[in-house]
């Protein structure tokens, strides 16, 4: 007969999974959630300067195996940080949506947890996934398909007017 959960009790998540908060998501509510929801988490803060590009970043954090939470827009379109992904087998996870407080990403992301987790026990390196404001996980680009992306060259990011 299975034991119902204590309601102090957090699920328990992979231990030997970490995941990288990016610092475009704060240093305090989306880490604080998380960790209280029982998942290991690293700051940008606390590895890197405020001002280190995502480019620099992006490959230390993949050689480590972080899984990368951010609400970065442009991270799936940016060029260099596509590369900087590419080449460091980044599992990367980007919250879309308008912007939210810090409480209601934090409380996003840990609804998503167990299909972050999934994907990411199920994939290999690199890949993007889509995270909606409901907690719904989608694979956005994986492997060939970013590659794919990055053969296509940099995107002329110039807006068009109305016709």
């Amino acid at each position: 007969m299975k034991r119902p959960l204590d309601a102090n009790s957090a699920p328990q998540w992979p231990r030997d999974v970490v995941l990288f908060i990016d610092r475009c998501l704060g240093r305090f509510d989306v880490p604080d959630a998380l960790r209280q929801a029982g998942a290991l988490v690293e700051v940008h803060h606390d590895h890197f300067s405020q001002d280190a590009k995502d480019q620099d970043w992006l490959p230390v954090v993949g050689a480590n195996g972080w899984l990368v939470l951010t609400n970065d827009k442009k991270f799936r379109h940016n060029y260099v940080e596509l590369v900087a992904m590419f080449k460091g087998d980044v599992k990367a996870f980007v919250l879309g949506g308008k912007d939210a407080s810090g409480q209601k990403m934090g409380a996003i992301f840990v609804k998503a947890l167990k299909q972050i987790f999934s994907l990411a026990s199920r994939l290999d390196a690199p890949f993007i996934a889509n995270v909606t404001s409901a907690g719904n996980v989608s694979l956005a680009y994986h492997g060939s398909e970013l590659f794919a992306a990055l053969q296509a060259g940099p995107r002329n990011e110039t807006r068009r007017g109305p016709a």
